[in-house]
């Protein structure tokens, strides 16, 4: 699992380390935090970002690009896969997205802040794209 924080917070997660969640009957056993510098770069890859309304394509696209404008980010976005999942028995729908074309400041930005939203369900994250040819 991944979780992204600012460094000022690493102390506060120390103290989970080697906790153990229950989430339904399931255990999940929190390790050691460990944190990663962002590295600039020119795309970056979500496996999975959604927005509100984000059933149809279109929309979703547009409001990705509303959300890179207003961080002042330029670049090129490439959707992927169409992905679903149940929160609370609701069906939410997101993609894969590419974003490519990027400047140094602006792939630091996307890595900061994400796109789309659900972030605290683990949506919208963004890592350095490796070229792996099945993706997008």
């Amino acid at each position: 699992m991944l979780s992204t924080a600012p460094s000022v917070e690493f102390k506060d997660y120390l103290g989970l380390a080697g906790k153990s969640l229950v989430v339904q009957e399931d255990i999940i056993r929190i390790g050691v935090p460990n944190t990663r510098a962002l590295i600039p770069a020119t795309a970056l890859f979500s496996p999975l970002a959604t927005t509100k309304n984000g059933q149809d394509q279109t929309r979703f696209e547009c409001e990705i690009k509303k959300q890179m404008e207003k961080l002042g980010v330029k670049g090129r976005i490439s959707v992927g896969k169409r992905r679903t999942f149940q929160v609370h028995g609701k069906q939410v729908v997101g993609y894969e997205i590419l974003v490519s074309e990027l400047t140094a400041s602006a792939s630091f930005l996307v890595q900061e802040y994400g796109l789309g939203g659900r972030r605290k369900l683990g949506c919208g994250f963004f890592e350095v794209w490796k070229k792996e040819p099945e993706i997008l």
